[in-house]
Formats: C-alpha cells, structure tokens, sequence
C-alpha cells in the first residue's frame, strides 16, 4: 500500500529531500509506522504477531483519506486534473516498485529453478499492469500444485494493484459526485462503502480468496478515509486545532483507536474470517486515530508526529516493497527454520534496503524539478524496458541452460503438467476405459490427482474404469457435504453419486492426510465416512498418508550439496509412523468387512523413506509424489485392482 502525503510540494525542492507543506500531518506518517510494522513483524514473526495482515488495511484507510484530502483541496483551488493526478501517482509508485522488480528478477535468475523464474517474471508483469492481485488469486485457486505462489517474492504487490484499480476510477467518481454538492457526495461515496463491504462480506463464505484479493471487495476501506476527508474537509485537514474535540476526548479517540487496531492485530490468526466485517475493527481504529490527531491533538498523537515514527512512515512504502522478496528470496535459498536472530537480522536488511531506495528513487523522482523527472515518458520508457526483460524470461520458459542434465531431468518432474487438473470438483472426468461402466469411485485431494496417471494405466490395462472425484485442499469426507464453498459442493456431488443405482461398487480414498489429521473432529469425520460407505455396501481402500517432507525435493536435489542432501531428505519409516500417527490412531481399532488399508511407506520407507530412485525423482514438491514416485506403488495398487487387497498397515502402539 503506498503512502502518499498529501498536499503539493514547494516550487523548487532540493534534489532528494522530500518537502514539508502547510498541510503536511507528521502524525499520519506515525500511523503508516505502525501499519507497516504490523505487516513486517507479521511476516517475520507469524507465530506471534499472527493478526499483523491487518496493516494492510491500516494503509487502506489512510490512503484514502489522504488522497482524498489531495484531491479535494485541488478541486476547491480549481486546479485539479485527471493528468496531474495520474503522472503524481506514477511518480509516487512506480520508479521504487520498478527498481524493487528489477533486482528481484536478477536474484531470482540466481537462485530460482525455471518454473519459478518464469512465475516471477509473470508476476512483474501482472504488477506493472497493476493487475498482480488478479494474477494471485488466480495462482492461488488452483490448489496444491501452485503452493510457489504462495512464495513469490512478489506477492505482496496484491495491494498496490487493488489502490490502483481503486484510484483508476475513483477521481473520475468524486469529481462527478462534486458537482452535486457534499451532501450528494457523501450519500454516494457512503453507499459505494456499503455496497463494497456488502460484497466482501458476502463472498467470504465460498470466495473467501476473491474477497481478500478483489479491489470491489477492499473498496469499501479506501472509501473510509474518503468519507473521512470529506465529512471534516477544512477541519482535519488544516493546522489550527479543531475546538469541537477537547483534549481529553482527543485522547480518548486516540487511545481507543490504537486498541483496536492492535486489538486485531494480536487477536486475529491466518483462520480470522477476512476482510468483510472483521475488517472494520481495524479501519475504524484508524479513522478514530486520524480524527484524534486533528490540530494540537493529544499526547498518543504528537508521539506519533515524533521522529522515529515518522521516519518509519515515510519509508514505508519503500519498507513494504522491500521486506517480502528479502523474506523469501532468503527463505527459498535457505529453507531451514529461520532462527529469531536471524529473522532480525532480514527485518534490519529491509530496513537498510527501504532506507536506500527512498533517499535515493523516491524522493529524487517524486520531487525532482528536472525535465526528466517530470515527463510522463520517462515512467513509461521505465515500465516498458522492464516488461521487456519479463517477457524474455517467460518466452525463453526461465532460461533453463543454467542448468546440467541431471538437473534439468529434476526439474522436468516438477515441471511436469497434471493430468486432470482441470477436474477439480467435477464428477466428469474418467480413468481407465470411457466406454464401461465405473468399477471405481476415487474421492480424494491433489495427492489422489498424483496418483492419477498411474491409476489410468492400470484400469486400462484392465478394461476396467473409475470416475475421478477430486477437490484439491478437500478432504474426502462425507461431513464437508454440510458446509458450504468448494469442497462442500464437491462432497455434495460424491455424496449424490454414491447414492446412485449407477454407482461405483469400489471408492477408493486418499488425501494429504497429515495435512487434516489435526482439524478438529477429523477422526471423528473419517469413521463417519467409512461406516457411511460401508452401510451402503461398498467396498472401501483408505491409503494411507505418503510421507511428506520440509523441504521442495527437487531443489535440494538441485541446490544442495550431497551432506545437505542427507540431513534434509532423511527419514525412516518411524519418523514417518510418527508424524502420520493422528491418522494411524484415527483407524487403529475401526475393523469391518470390506474395509483395506494400503499403507504407502511399506513401499516407500525400506526402512528410509526414499525420494528416488531408478533414474527417477519420486516427488514433484514437498508432498505430491510424481509419476515416477507413484508408480512406487504399484504392489500395493495392483491388488486393489484385482480384488486381492491386503490390509498394509502398521498403527504406532
């Protein structure tokens, strides 16, 4: 979220230091403080500040009183337009973002396998189209097989591109709402924020990924501060003290408003419905902070006009840009748990680097008085060259000849396309022979889809067929039909099949069982599901948990040296019983006729689990296994198949 201060700058700034005006609010830049802190000590710290996601909204609502205000006095003053406005906002944004990309995109190059590089390389180019939330969400949808998204070191850039499509269109909606008066504007602006928070709130139940990304969805908290702006006008903006509010109820605003935006910050968790209405404790703490900090203000309002917060607040866009490819660059390169010294040790880097980037790009160009400062086309060439070396990146697929043979058959395992994935959720798709009947129901996640190829080569083998019921991030259990969202509606479609005279006689269930073992209810949720199944007469195989391990496989095979390669890939069949043991538990006394348990590590765990083997990689990531991989288990999927399943297990006493 970049912060903009607001007001012009004086006619004839110093190269590289940035103006003060008559209406600047040095309390304001404090606040951007405590957003970006929140956000920086999130990301570096998740398990303790796991509410500090929150900052982004912070900036929401400051931006948008901000501009506001900007926007309002140029309107007043009769010198505002929509070509001034927009060559501000480049001069503002682009050249750190740009100098940001431009670096991460050669670091990357560096360290990266191609399909990462090439996923980076799209998101730069999704972020100079200001359409990277777009671009996530859609990488993010597709499940586990686009889990680098979630470490692209460019992610962060969501929020740049919901305020830009946000002040693409809203100068044209408050100059027009203008002309009918402040009354006027307020009832628009007011139910523009209604109708957005409606839409937020609504989507989160079965969209929750498009809420938090969409710019129709965050609107509504961008439209706060404006109301703000608006509703105080020449009062909140200007220097003199505004008598309506005592010092005491200063104070008192102040205090509750930083309550409740830490209130947020330290009580919600990644699992917090978000944004919709739990998004309103910390925007109006914000907005009650802004108001308090009106004219002489209080006590919590001038600490935050102090100087270290102001200095963090001026270089927090420069802060926020910086942090997130510092965290993941480092966290793709060195995998390991991070230590605490050494999560201090990136958040000073970033601190350095934001320092850096704002004495010597952003203030230059966004003050700078010189032709080339000024014009428009030196944004543009910016942009373009930068989009060129993107577009080279992808077309050349990530520059694969920086890699040997040996690597470059690695990284075809994880680069290897997923038959099927576009059936996620459907009941359409088929293995196996077309034209016969189902013999099989697979209900499963992406570590079902894993197994899929090899599945259809067997049945074909066979004449044999099944339908393929697959919800990625889902677990295969009868109880998701009573919710609501995708694997609701997934489990909804398998529960109507199985109910079916057409239906399969044999389901076959697999999932990345270690990734649900610890949801409340899940052994409860698994027996149901059997016992539902087997009442029903089908003949049930649950498959075990594959083993999972903490690291990418194939790029330690790639990046690390062979002693890395041993302390990073090791584990035997113990630790895998050990860390699959809530499953293993959950099944470890429910016997009934018709039920097979296959489990994985009696082919995979010798006793060390293996990550390949005869000339092959066994895994494409962390946890879904390749072809290769799942062609390792052949003797036990043979016998499923053949009616001959033996029960493969061993429960941990």
């Amino acid at each position: 979220m970049p912060p903009v201060t607001p007001g012009p700058g004086p006619a004839k700034p110093q190269a590289g230091v940035e103006p003060q005006h008559r209406y600047y609010r040095a309390d304001v830049d404090g606040l951007r403080a405590i957003a970006v802190l929140a956000v920086l000590l999130h990301h570096f710290f998740p398990d303790t500040i796991t509410g500090g996601y929150v900052g982004v909204d912070v900036f929401f609502a400051v931006s948008g009183f901000v501009i506001t205000s900007v926007i309002l006095r140029a309107w007043q003053e009769g010198r505002f337009t929509l070509a001034d406005f927009y060559l501000r906002r480049a001069r503002r944004i682009l050249p750190a973002m740009v100098v940001m990309m431009s670096v991460v995109l050669l670091v990357s190059a560096l360290i990266m396998l191609p399909r990462d590089l090439m996923d980076t390389a799209r998101a730069v180019l999704a972020s100079l189209a200001f359409l990277s939330n777009v671009f996530f969400w859609q990488e993010l949808a597709v499940g586990y097989f686009g889990t680098f998204s979630k470490y692209n070191p460019l992610l962060h850039n969501w929020s740049l591109s919901v305020e830009e499509q946000f002040y693409l269109l809203f100068p044209l909606v408050l100059v027009t709402a203008l002309k009918g008066g402040r009354r006027m504007t307020m009832l628009v602006l007011a139910g523009l924020s209604v109708l957005s928070l409606w839409a937020a709130q609504s989507a989160i139940p079965e969209h929750q990924s498009m809420a938090f990304f969409f710019f129709h969805t965050r609107a509504w908290e961008l439209l706060a501060g404006a109301l703000l702006a608006l509703a105080a006008q020449g009062r909140i903006q200007g220097a003199a003290p505004n008598h309506d509010l005592s010092p005491g109820r200063s104070l008192l605003a102040a205090m509750t408003g930083l309550a409740m935006i830490l209130l947020a910050v330290f009580i919600y968790a990644p699992g917090t419905e978000f944004p919709g209405l739990n998004a309103v404790l910390p925007v109006s703490g914000t907005l009650l902070l802004i108001y308090a900090g009106q004219g002489s203000g209080n006590v919590l309002s001038r600490w935050l006009a102090s100087g270290p917060p102001v200095y963090l607040g001026r270089l927090s866009y420069s802060l926020y840009l910086w942090h997130w490819p510092v965290l993941v660059l480092y966290t793709l390169r060195f995998p390991e748990p991070r230590s605490a010294g050494v999560s201090a040790a990136l958040l000073l880097t970033s601190l350095v680097l934001a320092d850096l980037s704002w004495r010597l790009v952003e203030t230059r160009l966004r003050y700078g008085t010189g032709r080339w400062a000024r014009s428009p086309w030196t944004y543009v060439a910016m942009v373009l060259v930068l989009a060129m070396v993107a577009l080279a990146t992808v077309a050349a697929k990530g520059w694969p000849q920086r890699f040997d043979a040996r690597q470059l058959m690695i990284i075809q395992v994880r680069n290897a396309e997923v038959p099927w994935r576009q059936c996620d959720t459907r009941l359409d798709c088929s293995l196996g022979d077309h034209f016969a009947s189902p013999d099989y129901l697979l209900w499963g996640d992406s570590h079902l889809l894993a197994l899929a190829p090899v599945l259809d080569q067997m049945l074909h083998q066979r004449d044999q067929s099944a339908v393929l019921a697959f919800s990625s991030a889902c677990m295969p259990a009868r109880a998701m039909a009573e919710g609501r969202g995708i694997c609701a509606d997934g489990a909804r479609r398998v529960e109507a099949l199985l109910e079916s005279p057409s239906a399969p006689a044999t389901v076959v269930l697999h999932a990345h069982w270690q990734r649900y073992q610890l949801q409340p209810g899940f052994a409860t949720d698994l027996r149901a599901t059997l016992d539902w199944l087997l009442d029903r007469g089908h003949r049930v195989v649950l498959v075990g948990p594959v083993p999972v391990w903490a690291h990418d496989v194939p790029d330690v095979l790639i990046h690390r040296s062979e002693e890395d390669r041993q302390r990073l890939l090791s584990q035997t069949r113990s630790d895998y019983l050990q860390a699959s043991a809530p499953f293993w538990r959950a099944i470890d006394s429910y016997q009934r006729p018709g039920l097979h348990i296959l489990d994985p590590s009696a082919v995979l765990c010798q006793p060390q689990c293996g990550v390949s083997g005869g000339g092959g990689v066994w895994y494409r990531d962390s946890h879904h296994l390749s072809q290769e991989g799942s062609a390792q288990l052949d003797p036990l999927l043979l016998p499923v198949l053949d009616g001959m399943a033996e029960d493969h297990r061993e429960i941990l006493d």
